[in-house]
């Protein structure tokens, strides 16, 4: 099921942000394995996949605060260690908590960030693993390759895939990030690559984005996918270092 969210900013001028859930796609991107990524985890309301989220704890995961507007604990399901959405194996967590940023603004959609408490504490295998996270701006500076990981298709003229994908996507400057998206907080960064068109894309909402082998972003919101001139929005780890290492330690 396609649901349709937009949410419209003013601040002098008049803005539309496209949040497409429940569709997945990553833009460009490439099949791996859950052993590439063993951090990824798909966030499932009421059995379908919904967005993306990383492991940062035996019993914690990182996902977009949007993801998870008006759920209950019974309605998320987190599907873990599986590359396949449809294959055998893999684990589905139940959760037990849910906790979006207390500032989180369903609105602008700043602090788009939530941890999901899972019922019980996962085993670690080499296709379950948590991210260490960015703790500060200098892991992932302006110019940094990451890597974005979630499900569905590679580009947007192709049907949606089930299987776990990948794509390469770049920092860029935040006061360029800032002219296009005016109403923007320091909290967060523009990512994209601007010579391949390699993006993020709806459904990936939550998903992490690795550099450096740290987690230093969460996809937080999209404007248009794979357009070169409107890069994806993340929600900057070292921004909510403090905040999530309160709810995980």
């Amino acid at each position: 099921m396609l649901r349709i969210l937009l949410v419209t900013i003013f601040f002098g001028v008049s803005s539309v942000c496209p949040v497409r859930v429940g569709d997945s796609r990553i833009v460009e991107g490439k099949e791996i394995t859950i052993e590439d990524s063993p951090w990824v985890v798909s966030v499932q309301r009421e059995g379908l996949h919904w967005c993306g989220g990383t492991i940062v704890s035996p019993d914690a995961i990182l996902t977009a605060a949007h993801c998870v507007i008006g759920a209950t604990t019974d309605m998320i399901t987190v599907v873990i260690g599986k590359s396949d959405l449809k294959g055998e194996g893999g684990v589905s967590a139940s959760v037990s908590k849910i906790t979006q940023h207390p500032n989180f603004s369903s609105i602008n959609l700043d602090n788009n960030i939530a941890i999901l408490r899972l019922t019980n504490k996962l085993t670690y295998t080499d296709k379950i693993q948590p991210i260490p996270l960015a703790s500060s701006e200098e892991d992932g500076p302006t110019g940094t390759p990451g890597t974005l990981s979630g499900w569905g298709a590679r580009s947007e003229y192709t049907n949606n895939m089930d299987t776990l994908q990948s794509t390469t996507v770049t920092i860029q400057d935040f006061e360029i990030c800032q002219e296009i998206y005016p109403y923007i907080s320091t909290s967060v960064f523009c990512a994209n690559d601007l010579e391949t068109g390699n993006d993020a894309c709806v459904g990936d909402y939550g998903g992490p984005l690795v550099a450096r082998g740290k987690l230093i972003g969460v996809l937080a919101w999209i404007y248009e996918c794979g357009n070169i001139q409107r890069p994806a929005v993340y929600s900057k780890i070292s921004a909510y270092y403090n905040w999530i290492m309160s709810l995980i330690e």
